[in-house]
């Protein structure tokens, strides 16, 4: 892509103008069926444990765990929302909208431009006789439907254009050995998240003419058995990027024991019985990146390869529920 003055300053603020347009109007359409709640979260970082830990600027000292999980804990946006809805025990009736910025510290510590992310995640409830997959499948296509509607009715895409150019693209054999991807062009029929349901088919033939566009069961996560992602390849970045996270988070207790807060660790990051009527688990996160999603979309060269809220790229189609039993 090529970046000019004008041109990232007038798409950043159709990017602002658009985040809020979508926020009033989803509000008004979550306050038809649920009690929205809104929790305001601070300026966040995604720095990892990993990541530069010889700069002397860091204020905690990462190589001792106690440290870095107290990081964690204050940092993180997903603990902070998972705190948040154990702490004042929210019900199914309600659903936690988080609208937040999250500083990407190695693009500050490279000097590149691109230091913020506009997210915005759904927080919602999956009560002990919920926990089945109609009822999950039934409240990721509410919120996917909603999106899509607000997305395609905005008058963003008649203003907002990117131009791109060609940059060679790295091959999915280089890809793979910094993710663990799902090419959907190549990939299977359906991927299974956890157990017994499946997201799939469809998504792969709507997805079909770009193969930049990967699922990826995330690896490197707290909730690693319960993390999907939507993914696609940022030919101008070289990166892979994430458009689109679902979640099932374990409760604030449950996550305490599995990260040895205030006491012994006790538990182990894989929650592969998500659905299991004893599992301890009571939220599902619907995360998504504004800047990359709209990135996405409105940078294809012809409008009509971008699914419409009117065609079968919608979740009641998309995800259809499979047994294999």
């Amino acid at each position: 892509m090529e970046w000019n003055k004008h041109t990232a300053n007038s798409s950043f603020k159709d990017v602002v103008k658009f985040i809020d347009y979508f926020y009033n109007q989803l509000a008004e359409t979550i306050k038809q069926k649920y009690n929205l709640i809104n929790l305001d979260l601070p300026l966040v970082s995604n720095m990892k444990s990993d990541v530069n830990l010889l700069n002397n600027n860091r204020a905690i000292n990462f190589d001792n765990y106690n440290d870095k999980n107290i990081y964690e804990i204050i940092y993180e946006p997903d603990n902070m929302i998972r705190y948040y809805c154990w702490f004042l025990e929210l019900t199914n009736n309600d659903v936690v909208v988080s609208k937040y910025k999250q500083i990407n510290r190695d693009a500050i510590i490279n000097n590149s431009s691109s230091i913020e992310n506009n997210m915005l995640n759904f927080e919602f409830f999956i009560l002990e006789e919920q926990k089945k997959e109609e009822y999950v499948l039934d409240l990721i296509n509410y919120f996917w439907n909603i999106f899509l509607k607000i997305v395609y009715s905005s008058s963003l895409n008649k203003n907002y254009r990117l131009e791109t150019k060609k940059i060679r693209c790295v091959s999915l054999k280089e890809i793979k050995k910094m993710y663990l991807v799902l090419p959907i062009k190549d990939a299977v029929d359906k991927f299974i998240l956890n157990n017994g349901i499946h997201l799939i088919k469809d998504i792969s033939n709507k997805f079909e003419h770009d193969s930049n566009v990967y699922l990826e069961k995330s690896s490197d996560s707290h909730d690693f058995e319960n993390t999907y992602s939507l993914l696609f390849f940022d030919e101008n970045s070289q990166q892979v990027k994430e458009l689109i996270t679902i979640t099932f988070r374990p409760n604030w207790d449950t996550y305490k024991k599995q990260k040895g807060i205030n006491g012994e660790k006790i538990l182990n990051n894989n929650f592969t019985d998500i659905l299991k009527k004893d599992s301890e688990v009571n939220t599902c996160s619907f995360k998504i990146n504004f800047d990359l999603l709209i990135y996405y979309f409105l940078s294809k060269t012809d409008i009509q390869e971008i699914p419409s809220c009117n065609s079968d790229f919608n979740l009641d189609k998309i995800y259809k529920l499979y047994f294999n039993k």
